[in-house]
């Protein structure tokens, strides 16, 4: 039964919290696409910069980001016989193409690309099954190469009045396919739809439009490909008219000239680079006075990092929000108009984000909790996914036969913020080193995700259910590096190498 409710946390009687944000309105118009929303810029502000490339100032206007995917999505039907149903699989760095690309074929109802770096292709080939893959890079991954169309060759000669709107894409139909970070097994493909694109890009700009903020310059050198650079950075400010500057990967140095030069407003960051930011500091070599709000995200950001980037960019707010691919990049904000009113708690990942609801639940007897309790996270909103695209791969984990069971979970590290460790069970009679195991994970994942440490373990801890109880693990970690219990397993700060 739940508890008393406690309206200034938005907890209600009945056990859910609810967002504490003026309510703001999400288009409900089943018709309508995320293209739709896009491309009526070209009509409200048709000269206004859209995407700019950080460093050669090269732009496109609305009206030129419109012009240019109607182009590709005729080239596409025309050219690689793209239909309704086929997967387009989008392989580029970020640029100013890669939202032209992104755009080009969801007007065509359903072709969905699957958008990875190519350290994932085998596997999101294989899932997928793509119709045509298109780059706009000259050197593109070899599992790709047989059925890889340039960009440039796509294009050439198309002009975006041969385009031909087929039946109207409608709110329910996909829109992406992008592929979950792996952390607790195989990657998996998340199925989104216009509609979740839709009510994510409300959600992450509602605050902008309650602080009555004019046009905004967001810098994106998060990867397109990960929903956070994508949704929340690109194609959420897009949608309300902003303008996103550009950049292929973060370099400090030339992120604050870009932020210089085409005097940005939002820098939304991941915790690496906020540790960046902080050891960089402005130093007064770059005017950064434009700088509103610096947001982090995609993993936890501790409270010392925060106070280190505030004292050295003192005009912006620092702030960190929470999302997963699952909810389209959204759950909740920081929200510096009425989270700052009172005492403010720095880590935080602020509050509800509009139309989102949560729980807190019990794992065990998946019971609501109240406020201050710990416990898993249930959320629903319109933002959230359907469904997940089943692998085709026959297996769908990648630890080996010499392996009985194993574990990862975050570590605490002073430059990446968190890096994977793993705790391992032999098979009986397995001479595993953690070399081995080392070498087996690292030819599959990606560099960030190689294993930092292995410590071999008799069981991995479960509830009765069969759920690993990763959270007893964590906890066991932090009181390692208090030196709390002496004599353990526990991996040694000094031990994980940084990356």
């Amino acid at each position: 039964m739940a508890s008393k409710a406690a309206p200034e946390a938005g907890y209600g009687d009945d056990g859910v919290y609810r967002s504490l944000r003026p309510a703001t309105h999400i288009p409900s118009d089943p018709s309508l696409s995320l293209n739709d929303l896009i491309f009526r810029r070209a009509e409200t502000c048709p000269a206004a910069p859209a995407l700019v490339d950080a460093a050669t100032g090269i732009a496109l206007t609305f009206a030129g980001l419109r012009s240019a995917s109607l182009t590709a999505a005729a080239a596409l039907a025309a050219r690689a016989g793209v239909g309704p149903g086929d997967v387009v699989l989008l392989l580029a760095p970020n640029c100013v193409l890669y939202p032209v690309c992104f755009l080009a074929r969801s007007p065509r109802r359903s072709p969905t690309p699957a958008s990875s770096s190519s350290s994932r292709l085998p596997a999101i080939l294989l899932d997928d099954d793509a119709s045509v893959s298109v780059s706009v890079s000259v050197s593109v991954p070899a599992p790709s190469t047989d059925n890889v169309t340039l960009y440039r060759d796509l294009i050439d000669g198309v002009r975006d009045a041969e385009y031909r709107r087929p039946a109207a894409t409608k709110q329910s139909d996909t829109a992406a396919v992008l592929y979950s970070s792996g952390t607790t097994g195989a990657s998996k493909g998340v199925v989104l739809t216009h509609g979740n694109f839709i009510a994510a890009h409300a959600m992450v700009t509602a605050d902008q439009g309650a602080r009555g903020e004019g046009h905004s310059v967001f810098l994106c050198f998060l990867p397109m490909f990960h929903l956070f650079g994508l949704s929340v950075v690109t194609l959420a400010q897009l949608q309300r008219g902003n303008a996103v500057v550009v950049m292929p990967r973060f370099d400090a140095g030339s992120a604050m000239a870009a932020v210089e030069r085409h005097r940005v407003t939002h820098l939304y960051c991941v915790p690496p680079v906020m540790i960046a930011l902080a050891k960089h500091g402005s130093a007064g070599r770059y005017d950064l006075s434009s700088l509103k709000l610096i947001l982090s995200g995609a993993a936890p950001l501790g409270r010392d990092v925060m106070e280190a980037v505030a004292k050295d960019f003192p005009g912006a707010e620092v702030v960190q929000g929470y999302g997963m691919t699952e909810t389209c990049g959204i759950i909740s904000l920081e929200n510096p108009e009425r989270d700052f009113r009172k005492a403010r708690q720095l880590g935080s990942t602020g509050t509800l984000v509009i139309n989102v609801e949560a729980k807190i639940v019990d794992v065990e007897t998946l019971k609501h909790l109240p406020p201050n309790q710990l416990g898993e996270i249930c959320v629903r909103g319109p933002n959230i996914i359907r469904s997940h695209r089943l692998s085709l791969r026959n297996n769908n984990s990648i630890m080996n036969p010499e392996i009985h069971d194993a574990v990862v979970i975050p570590f605490p590290d002073t430059e990446a913020g968190e890096v994977p460790v793993a705790y391992v069970v032999r098979s009986p009679q397995s001479s595993l080193s953690e070399a081995d195991v080392q070498n087996f994970i690292e030819k599959q994942v990606a560099s960030y995700k190689r294993l930092r440490r292995i410590t071999f373990v008799d069981s991995v801890p479960k509830s009765p259910s069969g759920k690993i109880l990763r959270r007893e693990l964590i906890s066991q970690v932090r009181q390692c590096l208090l030196r709390q219990c002496p004599g353990c397993s526990c991996p040694d700060a000094s031990d994980v190498p940084k990356l």
